[in-house]
């Protein structure tokens, strides 16, 4: 059984320096500052643009309009304080892009200290290892519907929020690169999803990450993750991840629909979970999960449904779980399992291979009508 820990990107503070710059595009970092409405004029900030100290900046409706950054450790658009706030919306036929020209270690749009930044019709695309396409920290609030999220490099990430709140709608998150992904919280953050879809591909890819004391909850989207050892949704310390409505999906060699460490909590309610290839596990916890009206498919020589370990807590309730080759288990326990208890009530078991294989641990099994 496996063991991960991912490390959250470190946001780090960019010195911008104010330096603008008339005509159709601006070639220096834009910067509003201080209290104010101010309006997008340009069709592109080539250097990008900050707002801080209580700055109110929009778009101009109807207006085409690009940002961009071409250097390492800078943001397409950063807001900084609270008050401070960035107002950026597209329309369905034409979206406000983001880009980056950098080697890598770029943001596409940066929210810090309680400010708020709202977004919607936005075509995100990053292309840099170590890129993230969305960071929100310390207390900022952002709100993202009816966007794409793209990034193309390693360890990088469609969103990172840590101590702060992100909100996302109706939008796409495509991630190709190994070691990175969809969404990751960390600290105290707070994450809520509505019908989103999440793709990523990579060796070690993961789809949700949520860590330390941090809050997930997402309905109504589909999770994919392609690639050797990669993850649907990684939960670990005191995380809590929520689900409804979801449709996992992991595909390859030794890969996890669902992984709870430490003292993390994982939720799914009326959900798919598929694990597809050799060693793959549908479910694997060190920790506490619930699942009411799940079903869960495991398909691959050596799959195994459902595996504990330590002293996790599974339940799951009118779920239907299947291996569907052999060998496989339907339930799995490790060696290190020293007091896991496994409850199943009503639903169906299937088992192409073995249903319960033990490596020698403890584990109290309770299945009932």
């Amino acid at each position: 059984m496996r063991y991960k820990k991912i490390t959250l990107h470190t946001l780090r503070l960019s010195v911008l320096t104010m330096l603008i710059h008339s005509g159709g595009s601006v070639s220096e970092t834009t910067v509003f500052d201080g209290v104010g409405t101010h309006e997008l004029t340009e069709q592109a900030y080539l250097e990008g643009i900050e707002a801080r100290n209580q700055a109110q900046v929009n778009n101009r409706p109807g207006q085409p309009l690009s940002l961009s950054s071409p250097e390492t450790g800078k943001a397409a658009v950063q807001v900084t304080g609270e008050g401070t706030s960035v107002m950026l919306e597209g329309t369905e036929k034409q979206k406000i892009t983001v880009d980056t020209e950098a080697d890598g270690g770029a943001y596409g749009l940066w929210a810090i200290d309680k400010s708020t930044l709202t977004l919607k019709h936005m075509d995100i695309t990053l292309k840099g290892t170590n890129d993230i396409a969305v960071a929100v920290e310390t207390g900022a609030k952002v709100d993202i519907r009816k966007s794409t999220l793209s990034i193309n490099g390693d360890n990088s990430s469609g969103t990172i929020a840590h101590s702060s709140e992100i909100t996302l709608k109706d939008s796409s998150l495509r991630i190709n690169g190994g070691n990175s992904s969809g969404i990751a919280s960390g600290g105290t953050a707070r994450v809520t999803g509505h019908h989103l879809d999440i793709k990523a591909e990579g060796q070690r890819v993961t789809a949700i990450y949520a860590n330390h004391n941090s809050t997930v909850d997402i309905q109504d989207s589909t999770l994919s993750s392609i690639g050797e050892n990669t993850f649907g949704i990684v939960a670990e310390n005191t995380a809590r991840v929520t689900g409804h409505h979801l449709d996992i999906k992991a595909e390859g060699q030794n890969v996890t629909a669902i992984y709870a460490n430490d003292d993390s909590t994982v939720d799914i309610q009326n959900s798919t979970l598929s694990s597809i290839g050799d060693n793959a596990w549908g479910i694997v916890a060190t920790a506490r999960v619930t699942g009411n009206d799940l079903d869960i498919k495991v398909e691959g020589q050596g799959a195994n449904a459902v595996a504990t370990n330590g002293n996790a807590t599974i339940h799951l309730h009118d779920s239907h779980i299947q291996t569907l080759a052999t060998p496989s288990a339907v339930l799995y326990s490790e060696t290190g399992a020293t007091d896991t208890t496994v409850t199943i009530t009503g639903g169906s078991l299937h088992a192409a291979g073995d249903l319960i294989v033990s490596k020698g641990g403890k584990t109290n099994l309770v299945f009932s009508k």
